[in-house]
Order: C-alpha cells, then structure tokens, then sequence
C-alpha cells in the first residue's frame, strides 16, 4: 500500500511503534548507513563539501558537529555558511542512524533509545554493553546498521522497521539483490522471537520490485530461481568466476592510460569476458585514482590459469617507464 509519507516514519509504522511502546513492547529500526546524514548542500548554489583525498561527499555527524570521509577518515568541521555563496549552514540530504535516533526522541519523549553502528561501538565492550541494555528493557527503541540484522534474540521485540529498502536495491553490485533480500530477511528475523507474533514494516518506493515482493511473501525459492536465471543470462556467478582488477595512481591520466593499455592486451585473450575499463563509483580514495576491470572466467577455465596470464600482463605494462609507479591489485572471486 502506498502512504504518504511526512517523516522518516510512514503512517503505518508510526501507529505500529505507538501500539508497542504502549504495551511494554520493544521495536527495532534498520537503517544501513550510519551518520546523521550521508551529505550537506547548499540550497542556493548547490555546493557539497566532499572529502580533498576521495571523490566522496563528506558524511555529515550531528553529533560531534563534524563532516566526515567514510573512507580515509578525514574530517572538518560543519561550516556556518556556505563557503561558496555566503549562504546561512547547509543542510542535511538523506537520513543516517543518528537522524533516526533524533526524530524517535522527538516523536516520543522519553523513550529510551540504543543505536548500534561502528560510531557507538569503537571503544571495547561497547556493542555487549549496548546490547545488554536493550536485552534488559533499559532501553525501547534500538536503532542500527546491519549489525542488527543477525545474531540477535529479543523476546520482547514486537516491531521492527526497516527505514529504506529502495537504498540496498540500488548499490552498483550483481549481488545488490542478494544482499538486500538477505539484510532484509534478517532484520525481519528479530521480531517476534521464541513464539510470539510480530509485525515487519517495510518502506520503500517500489513495492513492485521483485525482491520487495519475495521479501513480504517470504519466498526464498522464487527470488533464487529469478536471480540465478538473470545470472545465468548474463554470465555471472556462480556460472562464472570473477577477478576484479583495480588500477590506482595519483595521476588520473596516467591510471586511465595504463588500464586501457592492460584491457588492450587483455581483450585479446579473454574478448567480450573482460569487461571495462571503466571508473568506479569512487574514483579517487587516499588521494589515489582508479581504473577497473572485472574478468568473467568460464568455469571450463582455469582461475590460476587466468591468474598468470594477467600477471604476465601486469609485468608488461610496469615495463613501460609511464606505467612503472601504477599498482595493479587482482581480486578473485571478490565479494
């Protein structure tokens, strides 16, 4: 059912969580992204403070007040105007375990929360401690990423949200949909334990997506015969082997040369089954560049095989003065 939406929280799900709260029960709400939001802008002129070393918008952290890089750890802080235009403090896009923390206090003063994600579990004992909060009552409400989503067994858990289905569906991954019907499953897993009834409640967009579909019919067997029948059609695992290839260098045309030059010699060999060059969705990490190529090896082919072809070719290229400082980094069967 399609429901208009004026928070983080349908309609549906709010009634759920009130109900619960009001019968002494407990809830779980799944976001898999951490932070209070994955990006700032400006409204005016549209800037987006991002990381100096990666091409990645800076997570913005409530919290601490501090703009952070997800993948080489850099942080500054939340400027009061825009730097580009002059304009009063960004604001947040998009919505992070910490926004979702908030808005549960704000919608029910009082409750008790726990939020599970790695900014509340770095120090030693933190994720048994938390844990252990909620396990005793001390707490209604736990908010968290995947750790939530496997392992876990509350008696009193009675409703569990899972925030934003449509963001696991999009990731850029031939595995996208198995990991999100496995996250989602799990997650869906903790409600309603040792016997009692429970209620799941999933927000998305498009509820006519198949995998949302398998998800609230539960029909494991229909989503794994329709995404081993889109695997086997386009010469995925597991009726291929893959190796990733990811070239990185702090000049940008230096590693676009060096990896078109590999694909070059490559193709040869392995033809339509090498796929790229291409630029990952992040093309710049550590202040180093990258280039990809993602090989399909048949299963008639030896991986080794295929391995110390593309060595040969590695050697190749670093014989070229141009390409000598590019690293090369081979990644079979990646995950």
């Amino acid at each position: 059912r399609r429901k208009k939406m004026n928070s983080l929280f349908s309609p549906p799900l709010l009634e759920a969580m009130e109900s619960a709260l009001e019968d002494g029960e407990q809830i779980i709400l799944f976001q898999n992204r951490r932070g209070f939001a994955p990006m700032v802008t400006c409204k005016i002129c549209d800037w987006v403070p991002k990381c100096p070393h990666c091409e990645v918008a800076l997570t913005y952290h409530k919290y601490h007040g501090r703009l952070t890089c997800h993948y080489c750890g850099h942080e500054e802080s939340l400027p009061e105007r825009c730097p580009a235009c002059g304009e009063r403090k960004p604001t947040s896009v998009g919505f992070g375990t910490e926004q979702v923390e908030e808005l549960v206090h704000e919608r029910f003063p009082g409750i008790s929360t726990v939020r599970l994600d790695t900014d509340t579990t770095r120090s030693p004992g933190a994720f048994v401690r938390l844990l252990d909060r909620f396990q005793r009552g001390e707490a209604q409400v736990l908010i968290g990423t995947q750790m939530v989503s496997k392992g876990l067994d509350f008696s009193r858990v009675k409703v569990v949200g899972i925030l934003n289905a449509d963001q696991m569906l999009s990731f850029p991954d031939f595995r996208a949909h198995e990991r999100a019907f496995q996250l989602m499953a799990q997650v869906g897993g903790r409600g309603g334990r040792r016997g009692r009834q429970g209620l799941v409640i999933l927000q998305t967009g498009r509820p006519e997506n198949p995998v949302i579909r398998h998800v609230v019919s539960q029909d494991y067997t229909a989503f794994f015969n329709e995404e081993m029948a889109i695997r086997q059609l386009f010469g995925y695992p597991p009726y291929t082997r893959l190796i990733h290839l990811s070239f990185r260098h702090i000049d940008q045309e230096v590693v676009r040369q060096a990896a078109f030059f590999y694909a070059e010699a490559c193709r040869k060999r392995f033809g339509q089954n090498l796929l790229g060059p291409d630029q990952p969705q992040v093309g710049r990490i550590r202040s180093q560049y990258r280039q990809s190529l993602l090989l399909k090896v048949g299963m008639d082919t030896s991986p080794s095989e295929a391995k110390a072809y593309l060595i040969q070719l590695k050697d190749r290229m670093k014989a070229e003065p141009r390409f000598k400082s590019v690293q090369l980094v081979f990644d079979v069967d990646p995950v």
